[in-house]
């Protein structure tokens, strides 16, 4: 993680967010009920949804760095690895 936040984020590892990220969410008629839901609810409208996979694929490597420098550039932070335990 640290090397690429050094040298930014790998443009396939974009691209992989960017196309497998959706199903995940819609895997049965209950996600997408709630999903809907919540989207109508937050005033998004109840099909905003459909709209969510343009708006991944928009995303560009230069929009992750001015987002990550705005919250986390020069502000105290913590590491934390999650491994598990040497035998």
């Amino acid at each position: 993680f640290f090397f690429q936040a050094e040298d930014g984020i790998r443009d396939y590892k974009v691209t992989g967010v960017q196309t497998c990220a959706l199903p995940i969410w819609w895997q049965d008629n209950g996600e997408l009920t709630l999903i809907a839901g919540l989207d109508e609810l937050y005033g998004l409208g109840y099909d905003y949804y459909r709209g969510s996979a343009q708006r991944y694929r928009s995303v560009t490597n230069d929009d992750i760095k001015r987002v990550a420098n705005a919250y986390f550039a020069g502000k105290p932070h913590a590491v934390v690895i999650v491994k598990p335990q040497e035998k």
